[in-house]
């Protein structure tokens, strides 16, 4: 919901959960999407079992638009501290977290709790973002967004077709 990435159409949770227990945490989120004013909704569990098909949810969903990543043709030399990514959609330019960028390029990633969990690692050691490749790999879902504990929320994610290339490209520009 703090991020900005995606379009959220609405905050759901389980009344009840835990019993009578306080859960500040839920109370949080429930201030934030408020406070954004989204639509929270308390609902049954079964309402919330049959909502993720019996996947194991916690108590809470949060309704967002899918995330596509986008597609990366070159990268661009590093100057004044940025570097430009050369999109399908058009030029970005992007600060890395650190003096010289961190992009981890992945290739033919199939599973999507392992690149949720590469994705969580690369945030975690200071990563700018993933690039990502290969026919058949997997792409951005609730499951990576899961496994990878919101750092697909906050990491850019991007794919590329020609990795080689790009890769020679992102070596000769430094």
């Amino acid at each position: 919901m703090t991020q900005g990435r995606r379009e959220v159409y609405g905050l759901y949770y389980q009344g009840g959960f835990m019993g009578d227990e306080p859960r500040p945490e839920m109370d949080e989120l429930i201030k934030i999407a408020q406070s954004q004013l989204l639509p929270v909704k308390s609902v049954s569990r079964s309402d919330m079992d049959n909502a993720v098909y019996g996947a194991n949810h916690q108590g809470v969903l949060l309704k967002v638009s899918s995330m596509e990543a986008a597609r990366v043709r070159n990268l661009g030399p590093l100057a004044n501290g940025r570097y430009t990514l050369d999109l399908v959609a058009g030029e970005v330019e992007v600060e890395p977290r650190r003096k010289f960028p961190l992009l981890v390029c992945l290739d033919g990633i199939q599973d999507e709790r392992n690149l949720g969990s590469i994705i969580r690692s690369a945030m975690f050691f200071g990563a700018d973002g993933i690039l990502m490749s290969g026919k058949g790999a997997c792409r951005p879902s609730p499951v990576v967004s899961k496994t990878s504990s919101g750092a697909m929320e906050c990491l850019n994610v991007y794919r590329v077709t020609e990795a080689p290339k790009v890769l020679a490209k992102a070596r000769e520009n430094g």
